[in-house]
């Protein structure tokens, strides 16, 4: 049975999602400026080719020229620029969860080991990354349990040997 609530806390491990929204909406923001400067410049560039081609001051092209400018960076682009930002904004968010989400199910796995309450296998949630870091974890715990159980004596000499006893 599933429950009927929906979790809603998308900063786990806050130190490392609010970096790495930070980080991406540093590039959305460089992103969005490059773009500005590629307007100011592609407008610039057509008023040159206007004044190449020989048009007078108060040609209509160059009217066409200057409303479009007006709106395409004064209107368009900053509506862009805004709903853009949002979308980088918000997806940094949901993707830093798929993969803080599994480091904190890690980190508190690991605690429990040393309370030695481990009762089920590592999991994540179904869209987490790094699936397959659970995989091998369970893998490798269960080959420490059945060598515990059945070989205590090899498990007993590789931790004295991992120590540097001997």
């Amino acid at each position: 049975m599933k429950p009927t609530y929906k979790r809603r806390i998308y900063l786990i491990n806050k130190d490392f999602q609010i970096k790495f929204i930070i980080y991406t909406a540093t590039i959305a923001l460089i992103t969005i400026a490059i773009f500005y400067g590629m307007l100011l410049f592609f407008f610039d560039e057509l008023v040159q080719l206007g004044l190449k081609s020989g048009f007078p001051a108060g040609h209509v092209y160059f009217k066409f020229i200057a409303d479009n400018r007006y709106d395409m960076m004064n209107v368009y682009f900053p509506v862009a620029a805004i709903f853009v930002f949002i979308i980088i904004f918000v997806s940094g968010t949901l993707f830093s969860h798929k993969i803080a989400g599994p480091i904190y199910r890690m980190n508190l796995y690991l605690r429990s080991l040393s309370l030695e309450s481990i009762v089920s296998p590592l999991s994540f949630r179904k869209k987490d990354f790094f699936q397959d870091m659970a995989v091998s974890y369970n893998k490798r715990i269960m080959f420490l349990r059945t060598l515990a159980t059945k070989e205590p004596d090899k498990l007993i000499d590789a931790l004295k040997l991992k120590h540097g006893e001997k």
